[in-house]
């Protein structure tokens, strides 16, 4: 469904939701105003202290302590919690029947003062209602007895601790109200001041409790700190020498880390003489004077050698200038200089060797002493990490008992001075009476009532199974809704003596134009106007769509098909002596159907009456005369229109609707039931009758606004009148 078919069923259904809701709120207001009864209200309060925390989030979290207490509830939960409404009941039930005679100092300072407690204590004791312990006149401890409260609350009833209103303040006003409602003066003051004196109680009880487990746990963790020292061996050593000897160990692991550095770079020395001297192996053998060479090995004979040989280059080069190369000095001069050289070598090959040598032995000696120095270092590292540990550990348990030794100081200093964080301000020592409450509700129940009043129209929308929209032919009979016509039924305009611009002719002349369209489109001619169930108003809308379309210029014929009530012939003013009936008894035949038809005030609409009502209808519409009939009318006319009986009543629509081209489905709006509708939809399917749609007759005027508002707008501009036209029938 859209949204606009929800309206339309409010707009159908108001008169009864206007009924239902003024029902509905007349019997709540009786209601109402038949269980109010007078009532009471006093009003307590409660002052609310700072909320004081003994560690911050940081200690907590490293001490791993569960201050579960008074302290973490929220002001406003512990008023409502469970324990509170507990103490309120113990309260509850001794102060009840006790009679201040009228002393509003005496009540108050019962009531208020927290130092006189003691009064309290021995009325909760007389009942036995629990085990209290006070100090200095306070209440610190109170055990309740089960038992005793459970006999207690069946003999005097249970307070109605409901009706008690908890105020909450502003975050700067901090102040609580406690307003009671209740039938009596005494009943409102006694549960005002119960509530409030079981909160002050509980949460002082809570504070201290909460105190005494902390500084037991406080005590557990030191317990717990001196047995670890035990354990770790480190209770009767003192963390300063422990600390020397930390930084004794460090000091000498340092020094050995430097000779090991020292080794390192002179392992590394020899390594790059070692590389540079096998690089240098295959040097010029001639050295030069003035030119140091093979990387500064050096010895006598290579000395003595290397001035031999610059003495005879020199001397040789010299005489190069002078001889010629042929000369014997000169070629005993060069070999003499071959030999030398040839010595050279090997004297510098030994020397280098002997270097390698040496070299390679410091190598190993720097190794040895590197493996001694690193496990030195290693006994030095792993001593130095177990004093490491030790020293961590000794410091971190020394730390967490000052630390928790400090807080067993702090609990124990605070202890006694734990109030809670409630204090009474203010004693219910007077009631005022409350004002009528149900008008306040009627507001609620008004609402309530619409609800209902909406939802029971609703209710009988959907179990109402009358067709009323055009939604719900195409929803449930699945026929598309060529229009919408108002009230056209017996007594209804009919248009053939009417205005052409009358709204009924315009509507009319409006669904004539669609099934014109239509027929045309399929090279259709004949139609059958049909209905479920009688009083529909079929007839009417085919005489009526007759008309529209022969002022169209089309020849139209209207056939009144139904043989048993017909009704064409009253509409259109006409004997009936002659008629269909005639035809397909053989009085009249076919080719003389001018004798049987009648020809209206338009010249191209004729109309074949029924003639008198055979015994069998049914027989004569399934003749062979009959179709017959249907083809010359579909020969000589343009548009054929055949007005039949009820689908449901009889079976003579079935049998035209195989005749004819196609069918025109009339429903009534909040007449014809969809089952019917859609049953008649079945049968004409089932004999393969073509169903061209449906209209929607005895439509309100309000369906059909948009026509008549623009119908009004035009005759309001031209100034015409709406002409009176002639009455149909169904």
């Amino acid at each position: 469904m859209e949204i606009r078919d929800y309206f339309t069923i409010l707009r159908r259904r108001w008169a009864a939701i206007a009924v239902v809701f003024i029902c509905l709120m007349g019997i709540f207001t009786v209601y109402l105003i038949a269980k109010e009864k007078k009532t009471y209200t006093a009003t307590s309060k409660l002052g609310v202290r700072a909320e004081r925390r003994f560690f911050s989030d940081a200690d907590r979290e490293i001490l791993r302590l569960n201050q579960s207490g008074y302290n973490y509830y929220t002001r406003e939960a512990l008023l409502g919690s469970k324990h509170v409404l507990d103490y309120a009941s113990i309260i509850y039930l001794a102060v009840k029947g006790v009679d201040f005679k009228d002393d509003d100092v005496r009540e108050r300072a019962f009531w208020k003062k927290p130092d006189q407690e003691e009064e309290l204590k021995k009325l909760i004791e007389k009942h036995g209602l629990a085990k209290v312990t006070t100090r200095n006149g306070r209440i610190i401890t109170l055990d309740p007895n089960r038992e005793a409260i459970k006999a207690k609350l069946l003999e005097e009833g249970a307070p109605d601790f409901g009706a008690v209103n908890v105020v909450k303040p502003e975050e700067r006003v901090q102040l609580i109200s406690l307003t009671a409602l209740a039938l009596s003066p005494a009943e409102a003051k006694l549960l005002a001041n119960s509530i409030a004196k079981g909160a002050v109680v509980y949460s002082r009880v809570e504070a201290l409790g909460e105190v005494q487990k902390m500084v037991k746990e406080v005590e557990s963790h030191l317990d717990r700190l001196s047995d670890q020292k035990k354990d770790a061996d480190v209770a009767d050593t003192p963390l300063s020498g422990e600390e020397e000897l930390q930084r004794s160990l460090q000091s000498d692991l340092s020094r050995l880390e430097a000779k090991l550095e020292d080794l390192r770079s002179r392992e590394e020395q020899i390594k790059l003489r070692t590389r540079s001297l096998w690089s240098h192996e295959h040097l010029d053998s001639t050295p030069y004077a003035g030119v140091q060479d093979n990387e500064g090995l050096t010895s006598p004979i290579l000395e003595q050698l290397r001035g031999d040989i610059i003495a005879l280059n020199v001397s040789t080069a010299t005489k190069k200038f002078v001889w010629r190369e042929q000369n014997p000095q000169l070629q005993r001069m060069r070999a003499q200089l071959k030999e030398l050289q040839g010595q050279y070598s090997k004297e510098l090959s030994r020397v280098r060797r002997v270097e390698l040598g040496k070299l390679s032995m410091e190598n190993r000696e720097i190794t040895g002493q590197k493996q001694t120095l690193a496990s030195q270092r290693k006994v030095k590292a792993d001593e130095l990490q177990s004093v490491k540990t030790k020293v961590m550990k000794l410091s971190q348990l020394d730390g967490d008992i000052a630390r928790y030794a400090e807080i067993q100081k702090q609990l124990n200093l605070r202890a006694p001075g734990q109030r809670g964080f409630y204090e009474f301000e203010d004693v219910a020592a007077s009631t005022s009476d409350t004002p009528n409450q149900w008008p306040r509700s009627i507001g609620l129940f008004a609402l309530v009532s619409l609800i209902l009043a909406v939802a029971g129209a609703f209710l009988v929308e959907y179990a109402d199974t009358n067709l009323r929209t055009d939604y719900d032919i195409r929803r449930y009979v699945n026929i598309p809704c060529i229009s919408l016509f108002e009230e056209v039924k017996a007594g209804s305009p009919f248009i053939l003596r009417g205005s052409p611009k009358d709204p009924a002719s315009e509507n009319f002349n409006m669904a004539a134009s669609i099934v014109r369209t239509y027929l045309t489109e399929r090279n259709f001619k004949t139609l059958a106007v049909c209905s479920a169930i009688p009083k529909e108003g079929k007839t009417t809308i085919a005489c009526n769509i007759a008309v529209a379309m022969a002022r169209k210029g089309l020849r139209v014929v209207v056939v009144d098909a139904d043989l048993r009530i017909p009704q064409i012939h009253e509409i259109f003013s006409v004997s009936n002596a002659r008629g269909l009936s005639s035809v397909l008894k053989g009085e009249i035949q076919v080719e003389n159907l001018d004798d049987a038809m009648i020809q209206t005030e338009l010249e191209t609409l004729c109309v074949l009456p029924s003639g008198p009502v055979p015994e069998s209808p049914n027989t004569l519409l399934e003749s062979q005369k009959m179709v017959d009939l249907v083809n010359v009318l579909r020969a000589r006319f343009d548009v054929v229109i055949f007005d039949t009986p009820p689908i449901t009543s009889v079976g003579d629509t079935l049998t035209l609707a195989r005749l004819v081209d196609t069918n025109l489905l009339v429903v009534a709006a909040g007449l014809s039931d969809r089952r019917s509708v859609v049953w008649a939809k079945q049968m004409l399917t089932s004999v393969r009758g073509e169903i061209f749609g449906g209209v929607l007759n005895f439509v309100r005027r309000r369906q059909v606004s948009a026509y008549y508002y623009y119908y009004s707008y035009y005759h309001s501009s031209t100034g015409s009148k709406r002409s009176k036209s002639l009455r149909g029938k169904d």
